[in-house]
């Protein structure tokens, strides 16, 4: 990584920034005056080549978060400008997030900056993170769907082995509503599992924020997933975030939930459970031919809820869920839900919480991928089986280009979701019974 070692330095973030005439024009007269120095995305470099006096330093590997495995490429770029200004370029049309920025500033040695945008300058003064010697304790707070969360439980498991004191506060995405009941009585020695609303009261050295904007301190680590900008599992990349964080190392498929002691109806254990369900507002994900599928399974359980049965039944392209030789559990709590999942005979789901939930008890689980990405979020466990078609135009999760698109109730096919559509009920029903054979 190739720098000046004086003057100003422009830290542009992620892609999308360097065509800002309103940065053009500001960068062209900064350079004017003196050596200028721009961090900006490889495939954008050309965007500023014709500026005169301005030294360009391209990274590649996704964005600038706190969770990339070349921070100490980082620390001796940014060291080298610690007596001229920095400059953190913003776009406040798509603030979303930025905080993630701020951490990763912070890790390279920079707690003071000038954030700046369309609408001009502001100066950021934030306290420095914790030497991973001072940490002793810490909180880890997170908001995201059941997946998200769940993903994240490996740096809940490497923290507690290395004899932190963890304090763990889950939220979700949809409502804000708390998680903490899926995670008590998970068997973690050293895990205490707090309300999301309860969580100021935690007194930690640390605070590891996982997307919780809700919660958001100024002297939080904050990393987003969703600024990202590069195709990694998202356990791992919490995994990478810890690390640069506390040193500490932890291993994608050490995934948990708890509910060990709930009770649940006996008649619901031992079975085949198929979970068609998804997030709200991620409905092309889900497998259209579910229900042929259960018509062939011997006395199949449903695990979803209410809502995702009415999906099935009033969206365009879907079948409705109605196999009379099935039953339905749709009001279970989601400690009943993970013991149903842990004494499956096996588990076939679509891409969602549940499947994440049956990776995390262990149970042989088939899941099944159209338009997202099982790189980035199939789970890294033995017991998990992951089925998907060949398609150039799959998965379309995070693109902005090509035939499909798939994001939170924005998601768009030209190709009718041929990738889901595609996926047969005979090939997925010999995919059931290779599993059984595997797990057996």
């Amino acid at each position: 990584m190739n720098h000046t070692s004086q003057g100003a330095l422009y830290i542009l973030p992620e892609p999308g920034l360097a065509q800002a005439d309103w940065l053009h024009q500001l960068l062209k007269e900064d350079a004017a005056k003196g050596p200028v120095e721009a961090a900006l995305p490889q495939d954008e470099a050309e965007a500023l080549a014709d500026i005169s006096g301005l030294a360009l330093t391209p990274f590649n590997h996704g964005n600038l978060t706190p969770a990339r495995h070349d921070m100490a490429n980082w620390k001796t770029l940014i060291s080298a400008h610690d007596t001229g200004p920095l400059y953190l370029v913003r776009n406040t049309e798509a603030a979303w997030g930025y905080e993630t920025y701020y951490t990763f500033l912070r890790l390279a040695g920079r707690t003071s900056f000038t954030e700046i945008s369309q609408r001009g300058p502001v100066s950021i003064d934030l306290p420095p993170l914790p030497l991973p010697s001072e940490i002793s304790s810490i909180l880890i707070t997170i908001c995201g769907g059941i997946g998200n969360v769940i993903q994240a439980t490996p740096v809940l498991t490497a923290c507690v082995e290395n004899g932190m004191a963890t304090y763990f506060a889950p939220a979700s995405d949809s409502d804000g509503s708390s998680l903490a009941a899926l995670f008590e009585d998970a068997m973690l020695p050293g895990l205490i599992v707090v309300d999301p609303a309860d969580a100021h009261e935690v007194v930690a050295d640390l605070v590891l924020n996982l997307e919780n904007r809700n919660l958001l301190s100024p002297s939080d680590a904050f990393f987003s997933p969703y600024r990202v900008g590069v195709d990694l599992s998202e356990s791992g990349l919490y995994g990478a975030f810890l690390r640069n964080v506390t040193g500490m190392a932890s291993d994608p498929a050490a995934t948990f939930v708890g509910g060990h002691s709930v009770e649940v109806d006996d008649s619901l254990l031992g079975r085949v459970v198929v979970c068609p369900g998804s997030k709200p507002g991620w409905e092309p994900k889900r497998w259209p031919h579910m229900n042929e599928l259960l018509t062939r399974l011997d006395n199949p359980l449903v695990l979803c809820l209410d809502q995702d049965l009415a999906i099935y039944a009033e969206t365009q392209g879907l079948t409705p869920i109605t196999a009379s030789n099935a039953q339905f559990a749709t009001d279970l709590e989601l400690g009943q839900a993970a013991q149903v999942l842990r004494a499956a005979k096996a588990v076939l789901a679509n891409d969602c919480g549940l499947a994440h939930m049956a990776a995390a008890v262990g149970a042989p689980t088939l899941i099944l991928f159209g338009p997202s990405s099982e790189r980035r979020n199939q789970p890294r466990r033995d017991n998990v089986r992951a089925l998907s078609l060949d398609m150039e135009c799959r998965p379309c999760q995070g693109r902005q280009t090509g035939l499909g698109k798939l994001g939170p109730y924005s998601s768009s096919c030209m190709n009718d979701f041929a990738c889901l559509k595609g996926l047969t009920v005979d090939h997925v029903f010999s995919e059931l019974q290779t599993l059984f054979k595997e797990k057996g």
